[in-house]
């Protein structure tokens, strides 16, 4: 019996993972696959081994490890699977398939989208996709791939892209720049998942600092990602993906 296993970062944050384990309810709503759970990396429960030896007891035959990350970088290419070789040790007989990780699809810019109308973001607006960043240049442009398809749908001035680490432009300087040409209406729109410390901290600190730093433009950050059943779509096709990989 096919199943999947979400895995997540985790967080100090006592609710950040709370989306996650809502989308595997949703998942199993929505009959992705018959079995459906959730398991966190670090800090959170439940861990991803504890999730897994659930999935084994009610009958799973092949797991499909699907990380719950944006994008590719050191947790998918490095830590995670690490992880899923510790499982596979100790469950031999158990198949453990690891998927990619959620990227640059059409219903994240959707969401995107969303988040940032729900926030005030209009014609007249500059939206910035505000990033975690990543060394992998993979990461960076998946989040540049849904900059473009914003872009596209024409719905603000302009879109840019920004990081909170590890990349240029980081957040205050794209904020900074634009003010300088002259824009007066600026959207964050967080390009992160899970409420953890990004999110639910530093994200509106920065934006807090940037509004003192320019009181003569309206800057506004939006919510995160957070759960949505879009996100269902991105990860069924992803596991669709991945089975027809694995057919041919």
């Amino acid at each position: 019996m096919k199943s999947i296993l979400l895995i997540g970062h985790g967080s100090l944050q006592p609710t950040s993972g709370a989306a996650m384990i809502r989308m595997a309810a949703r998942l199993r709503e929505c009959g992705a696959a018959p079995l459906v759970a959730a398991g966190f990396l670090n800090y959170s429960r439940p861990t991803l081994a504890e999730s897994a030896h659930r999935l084994r007891r009610r009958g799973a035959t092949v797991i499909i490890a699907q990380p719950y990350l944006l994008m590719p970088g050191y947790f998918s290419s490095t830590v995670l699977p690490r992880a899923i070789a510790g499982l596979r040790t100790a469950m031999p007989d158990l198949p453990v398939i690891q998927t990619e990780p959620l990227g640059a699809h059409p219903a994240l810019a959707t969401l995107v989208r969303l988040r940032a109308h729900a926030a005030g973001a209009c014609r007249q607006s500059l939206l910035l996709l505000a990033a975690h960043g990543s060394s992998d240049p993979a990461a960076n442009a998946s989040v540049e791939a849904v900059a473009t398809m914003l872009r596209a749908e024409g719905d603000y001035a302009a879109v840019g892209v920004c990081y909170l680490s590890l990349n240029q432009p980081n957040i205050p300087s794209a904020i900074a720049a634009h003010v300088a040409a002259g824009c007066r209406h600026i959207v964050v729109a967080p390009f992160l998942l899970q409420l953890g410390d990004h999110a639910a901290n530093d994200l509106p600190a920065i934006v807090g600092a940037a509004r003192m730093a320019h009181p003569d433009a309206t800057i506004i950050c939006a919510a995160h990602l957070g759960y949505d059943p879009l996100l269902a779509r991105v990860i069924a096709d992803r596991v669709a993906a991945l089975l027809s990989h694995l057919d041919n």
